[in-house]
Formats: C-alpha cells, sequence, structure tokens
C-alpha cells in the first residue's frame, strides 16, 4: 500500500467535511432569507388587503352597475322592436293602399263621381217632390 494513500483520503474528508459546511451554512441562510421574506410577504399582504378589497369592492358595484344597464337596454330593445315593428306595418299597409289607389285610379274617380252624382240627386229629389223649382 502506497503511504500517501493516508493523506489523499485525510484531503478528501477534509473536502467533504468543508463541503458539508458550506452546505449547511447555505441552508441556513436560504433559511432565514426565506423567513424573513415570509415576514415582509405578511406585511404587505395586512397592508394591501384593504386597498385590494376596496378596488374590488369598486369592481363589484361598477359590474352590477354595468348588469341593470344591460338590463334596461334590453328592456328598451323590446320597446324599440315593438314600434319599429309597428311603424313597419302601417307603412306597409300605406304602401298597400297607395298602390291600389294608383293602380285603379278611374275606379276611384268613377266611385267618386257617383257618390257627388247620388248627392246631388238626392238634394233634389225632395224639392222636386214638394212642387217647388228644382235647383242646379
Amino acid at each position: 500500500m502506497d503511504p500517501n494513500i493516508g493523506i489523499v483520503l485525510v484531503v478528501i474528508a477534509g473536502a467533504l467535511v468543508a463541503e458539508v459546511a458550506i452546505l449547511l451554512g447555505l441552508l441556513v441562510g436560504a433559511w432565514r432569507a426565506s423567513s424573513r421574506l415570509s415576514a415582509r410577504l405578511d406585511r404587505i399582504e395586512r397592508d394591501m388587503r384593504p386597498r385590494v378589497e376596496s378596488i374590488v369592492d369598486g369592481f363589484s358595484r361598477v359590474a352590477d352597475g354595468v348588469s341593470r344597464l344591460s338590463e334596461d337596454a334590453q328592456r328598451q330593445l323590446a320597446h324599440v322592436e315593438s314600434a319599429v315593428t309597428e311603424a313597419t306595418g302601417r307603412v306597409r299597409s300605406t304602401g298597400e293602399t297607395v298602390e291600389r289607389v294608383t293602380r285603379h285610379p278611374a275606379g276611384l274617380l268613377a266611385a267618386a263621381l257617383a257618390l257627388t252624382v247620388a248627392r246631388r240627386f238626392a238634394a233634389r229629389r225632395p224639392v222636386a217632390a214638394a212642387g217647388g223649382p228644382e235647383t242646379p
């Protein structure tokens, strides 16, 4: 056996002990840092909670307002839709009447003339029956 092997084993053991000490130091440092970070996060959470809650409440109120506006808009849309439907029906009816009159203007004119003649005839007839002069 080589006499230097003992020295090599002692150096390896010393390196392992140093490595373990460094790792333990890093572990303790990480644990302390995490404790400090946790404490800071708790403090930030305590400080920010009222602000966040007020913001969330504000968003909730805005959402409620938007919901009410949406419901009102839906109701108004129903009213507008019925008004447009009614107006469309009236326009169609007027269009049909205009079309009917423009297709048969002579028939309408003849009916108006016949009605006028009938009124005049009816107005003259009682006068003639009474024996008085007829009025033109």
